[in-house]
């Protein structure tokens, strides 16, 4: 099931221990973008060989995202597969 990703459903993840958001592929028809959570450590990630991997991923780290001010407008593009 895809949601809309929108500010209540990135606390609700990060709420449930979810820290980034994750897709190969975001080259939809119609702009959007589908991701997947992902329960990984942030600073394990980026120091790590798994940003090595994924560095060709759209990525979201959740705790950044709710930091933006205008999250909400941003994030229109994204939706979430649960």
């Amino acid at each position: 099931m895809e949601q809309q990703l929108t500010v209540s459903l990135l606390q609700w993840l990060q709420a449930e221990g979810y820290t980034v958001l994750v897709s190969e592929q975001c080259a939809g028809g119609d702009g959007t973008c589908t991701l997947t959570p992902q329960k990984w450590d942030v600073d394990e990630f980026i120091t790590g060989d798994l940003v090595k991997k994924h560095e060709d991923f759209e990525l979201l780290i959740i705790e950044d995202e709710l930091l933006q001010p205008c999250a909400a407008e941003g994030l229109k593009r994204y939706k979430v597969a649960l």
